[in-house]
């Protein structure tokens, strides 16, 4: 694990991966491939995640060089769990931050009560 530039803990992420609470929490789950699905555990009172979108490196760029409209990130319910908040009307479907409109750093915070999970913080556009 390593820090983002505003001192958080990140953990990039480049393959499918299911949270765990004593894992996951208190990490910001940095995706940094395309075409990831991060999947959400049961919703249980209290459990938080964060969940950015890191970019993906252009072709020829530097390492650790990322760039917007790059990769897509799904976040996936569990089970018959539900995402909502924020003005969100389709809450039990997956919540994506499409490629078309994603930049680097956009970033949702989750936070679950029995059975949802409500979305508390957002950057950029997550549908």
């Amino acid at each position: 694990m390593a820090n983002l530039p505003d001192g958080r803990t990140k953990l990039d992420v480049s393959a499918n991966l299911t949270l765990v609470k004593d894992t996951h929490t208190g990490v910001v789950i940095n995706v940094v491939a395309d075409g990831k699905n991060i999947t959400l555990p049961a919703a249980a009172a209290g459990v938080m995640f964060k969940i950015r979108n890191g970019g993906a490196a252009p072709t020829g760029a530097p390492v650790g060089a990322s760039g917007n409209k790059s990769m897509a990130v799904t976040i996936v319910p569990n089970g018959t769990d539900t995402i909502g908040g924020a003005g969100r009307a389709a809450a039990n479907t997956n919540l994506v931050n499409t490629k078309a409109t994603a930049n680097v750093g956009d970033e949702v915070e989750l936070l679950s009560v029995a059975g949802a999970w409500q979305i508390v913080g957002k950057k950029g556009i997550w549908a």
